[in-house]
Protein backbone atom coordinates (compact mmCIF):
# COMPACT_ATOMS: atom_id res chain seq x y z
CA UNK A 1 0.00 0.00 0.00
CA UNK A 2 3.09 2.58 0.73
CA UNK A 3 4.43 1.81 -2.67
CA UNK A 4 1.31 2.52 -4.44
CA UNK A 5 0.48 5.67 -2.22
CA UNK A 6 4.11 7.84 -2.54
CA UNK A 7 3.75 6.45 -6.45
CA UNK A 8 0.21 8.49 -6.79
CA UNK A 9 1.05 11.32 -4.77
CA UNK A 10 4.50 12.32 -6.45
CA UNK A 11 3.03 12.48 -8.85
CA UNK A 12 1.83 16.33 -7.35
CA UNK A 13 4.50 18.93 -7.24
CA UNK A 14 4.91 18.77 -3.37
CA UNK A 15 7.34 17.09 -1.91
CA UNK A 16 5.35 13.46 -0.14
CA UNK A 17 6.63 11.56 2.54
CA UNK A 18 4.55 8.58 3.47
CA UNK A 19 4.81 7.18 7.07
CA UNK A 20 2.80 4.15 7.53
CA UNK A 21 2.14 3.02 11.22
CA UNK A 22 -0.33 0.22 11.79
CA UNK A 23 -0.23 -2.90 13.58
CA UNK A 24 -1.40 -5.99 13.38
CA UNK A 25 -3.97 -6.40 15.89
CA UNK A 26 -3.58 -3.66 17.39
CA UNK A 27 -6.88 -2.27 18.73
CA UNK A 28 -8.29 1.71 18.59
CA UNK A 29 -8.93 1.63 22.24
CA UNK A 30 -5.18 -0.11 22.89
CA UNK A 31 -1.89 1.31 21.48
CA UNK A 32 -3.50 3.44 18.62
CA UNK A 33 -3.68 6.85 20.34
CA UNK A 34 -0.32 6.32 22.01
CA UNK A 35 1.23 5.64 18.77
CA UNK A 36 -0.63 8.52 17.43
CA UNK A 37 0.71 11.12 19.62
CA UNK A 38 4.12 9.77 19.40
CA UNK A 39 4.61 10.32 16.34
CA UNK A 40 3.40 13.66 15.90
CA UNK A 41 5.71 14.72 18.64
CA UNK A 42 8.01 13.54 16.53
CA UNK A 43 6.90 15.79 13.73
CA UNK A 44 6.57 18.76 16.14
CA UNK A 45 9.03 20.76 13.86
CA UNK A 46 7.78 19.22 10.57
CA UNK A 47 4.01 18.86 11.23
CA UNK A 48 2.16 16.48 9.27
CA UNK A 49 -0.24 18.38 6.66
CA UNK A 50 -2.24 15.09 5.86
CA UNK A 51 -3.32 11.68 8.32
CA UNK A 52 -5.15 8.85 7.14
CA UNK A 53 -6.50 6.74 9.77
CA UNK A 54 -7.87 3.61 9.66
CA UNK A 55 -9.39 1.76 12.57
CA UNK A 56 -12.21 -0.88 14.38
CA UNK A 57 -11.59 -3.73 12.69
CA UNK A 58 -9.94 -5.87 15.18
CA UNK A 59 -11.79 -3.37 17.87
CA UNK A 60 -14.81 -4.98 15.85
CA UNK A 61 -13.46 -8.69 15.71
CA UNK A 62 -12.93 -8.69 19.69
CA UNK A 63 -16.33 -7.74 20.27
CA UNK A 64 -16.25 -4.21 21.20
CA UNK A 65 -19.84 -1.94 20.14
CA UNK A 66 -20.27 -0.11 17.28
CA UNK A 67 -20.68 3.59 19.32
CA UNK A 68 -17.24 2.75 21.84
CA UNK A 69 -15.12 2.21 18.71
CA UNK A 70 -16.10 5.27 17.00
CA UNK A 71 -15.91 7.59 20.25
CA UNK A 72 -12.26 6.43 20.40
CA UNK A 73 -11.81 7.05 17.01
CA UNK A 74 -13.34 10.85 17.42
CA UNK A 75 -10.61 10.76 20.08
CA UNK A 76 -7.45 9.87 17.59
CA UNK A 77 -8.92 11.94 15.03
CA UNK A 78 -9.41 15.10 17.48
CA UNK A 79 -5.37 14.44 18.85
CA UNK A 80 -4.77 14.58 15.06
CA UNK A 81 -6.95 18.08 14.61
CA UNK A 82 -5.48 19.74 17.09
CA UNK A 83 -1.55 19.15 15.17
CA UNK A 84 -2.59 20.99 12.85
CA UNK A 85 -3.44 18.28 10.07
CA UNK A 86 -6.53 17.54 7.74
CA UNK A 87 -7.60 14.10 8.43
CA UNK A 88 -8.84 11.28 5.58
CA UNK A 89 -10.58 8.69 7.71
CA UNK A 90 -11.28 5.29 6.11
CA UNK A 91 -14.30 3.46 6.87
CA UNK A 92 -13.81 -0.73 7.88
CA UNK A 93 -13.67 -2.95 5.20
CA UNK A 94 -15.90 -6.25 4.83
CA UNK A 95 -14.21 -9.38 6.21
CA UNK A 96 -14.93 -13.42 6.00
CA UNK A 97 -16.55 -13.25 9.19
CA UNK A 98 -20.21 -12.24 8.50
CA UNK A 99 -22.48 -13.32 11.04
CA UNK A 100 -25.45 -11.05 10.90
CA UNK A 101 -24.45 -9.22 14.38
CA UNK A 102 -20.87 -8.71 13.11
CA UNK A 103 -22.36 -6.55 9.65
CA UNK A 104 -24.70 -4.67 11.84
CA UNK A 105 -22.11 -3.85 13.69
CA UNK A 106 -19.60 -2.83 11.28
CA UNK A 107 -22.11 -1.18 9.04
CA UNK A 108 -23.10 1.24 12.43
CA UNK A 109 -19.38 2.07 12.73
CA UNK A 110 -19.10 3.02 8.79
CA UNK A 111 -21.99 5.23 9.19
CA UNK A 112 -20.74 6.53 12.33
CA UNK A 113 -17.57 7.55 10.44
CA UNK A 114 -18.95 8.88 6.57
CA UNK A 115 -21.32 10.99 9.10
CA UNK A 116 -18.98 12.34 10.90
CA UNK A 117 -18.29 15.63 10.50
CA UNK A 118 -15.58 18.23 11.53
CA UNK A 119 -13.60 21.33 10.26
CA UNK A 120 -10.49 19.82 7.94
CA UNK A 121 -11.98 16.17 8.36
CA UNK A 122 -12.92 13.63 5.25
CA UNK A 123 -13.90 10.63 4.98
CA UNK A 124 -13.47 7.77 2.48
CA UNK A 125 -15.72 4.46 1.84
CA UNK A 126 -13.44 2.27 1.86
CA UNK A 127 -15.93 -0.47 2.15
CA UNK A 128 -17.42 0.18 -0.81
CA UNK A 129 -14.33 -0.23 -3.01
CA UNK A 130 -12.77 -3.66 -1.48
CA UNK A 131 -15.38 -6.03 -1.16
CA UNK A 132 -15.37 -9.55 0.34
CA UNK A 133 -19.07 -10.58 -0.57
CA UNK A 134 -20.44 -9.75 -4.22
CA UNK A 135 -17.11 -10.81 -6.10
CA UNK A 136 -16.12 -13.74 -8.01
CA UNK A 137 -14.12 -16.91 -6.41
CA UNK A 138 -10.94 -15.42 -8.79
CA UNK A 139 -11.07 -11.84 -7.25
CA UNK A 140 -11.51 -13.06 -3.71
CA UNK A 141 -8.37 -15.16 -3.95
CA UNK A 142 -6.10 -12.40 -6.09
CA UNK A 143 -7.12 -9.62 -3.51
CA UNK A 144 -7.80 -11.58 -0.18
CA UNK A 145 -4.98 -13.53 2.01
CA UNK A 146 -7.19 -15.21 4.97
CA UNK A 147 -10.79 -13.24 4.66
CA UNK A 148 -8.89 -10.86 7.32
CA UNK A 149 -5.87 -9.92 5.33
CA UNK A 150 -5.30 -8.46 1.94
CA UNK A 151 -2.78 -10.00 -0.23
CA UNK A 152 0.04 -7.91 -1.92
CA UNK A 153 -2.50 -6.72 -4.90
CA UNK A 154 -5.00 -6.18 -2.66
CA UNK A 155 -3.17 -3.72 -0.41
CA UNK A 156 -1.79 -1.88 -3.33
CA UNK A 157 -5.61 -1.88 -4.43
CA UNK A 158 -6.34 -0.17 -1.43
CA UNK A 159 -3.31 2.40 -1.66
CA UNK A 160 -4.52 3.19 -5.34
CA UNK A 161 -7.68 4.21 -3.73
CA UNK A 162 -6.71 6.32 -0.62
CA UNK A 163 -3.95 8.15 -2.74
CA UNK A 164 -6.59 8.95 -5.27
CA UNK A 165 -9.31 9.72 -2.58
CA UNK A 166 -6.78 12.30 -1.00
CA UNK A 167 -5.29 13.61 -4.78
CA UNK A 168 -8.81 14.22 -5.10
CA UNK A 169 -9.33 16.53 -1.99
CA UNK A 170 -6.16 18.41 -2.45
CA UNK A 171 -7.13 19.57 -5.91
CA UNK A 172 -10.45 20.36 -4.58
CA UNK A 173 -8.81 22.18 -1.59
CA UNK A 174 -6.56 23.97 -4.14
CA UNK A 175 -9.53 24.99 -6.62
CA UNK A 176 -11.56 26.39 -4.00
CA UNK A 177 -13.99 23.71 -4.64
CA UNK A 178 -13.49 20.45 -2.07
CA UNK A 179 -14.80 17.25 -3.23
CA UNK A 180 -17.79 15.79 -0.74
CA UNK A 181 -16.93 14.29 2.04
CA UNK A 182 -17.16 10.45 0.80
CA UNK A 183 -16.71 8.72 -2.49
CA UNK A 184 -16.12 5.33 -3.22
CA UNK A 185 -15.65 3.58 -6.55
CA UNK A 186 -15.20 -0.52 -6.74
CA UNK A 187 -11.86 -1.37 -7.82
CA UNK A 188 -11.61 -4.97 -6.63
CA UNK A 189 -12.07 -6.15 -9.88
CA UNK A 190 -9.37 -4.21 -11.63
CA UNK A 191 -6.08 -6.62 -12.80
Amino acid sequence: MQTELAHLLHSTPSKIQVLIDGLPGDQVNVAYMRRMKENLALAKKKPYDWIVIMGGTNDLGWGQQADVIFDNLKSIWSTALESGASILALNIIETARASDRMVAKRRELNEHILNHQANRFYAFDLWSVIRYTGVDKETRARIWDDGLHLTEEGYNIMGKAVAARLFEIIQGLSSGDPSPAQVGQQMTSEK
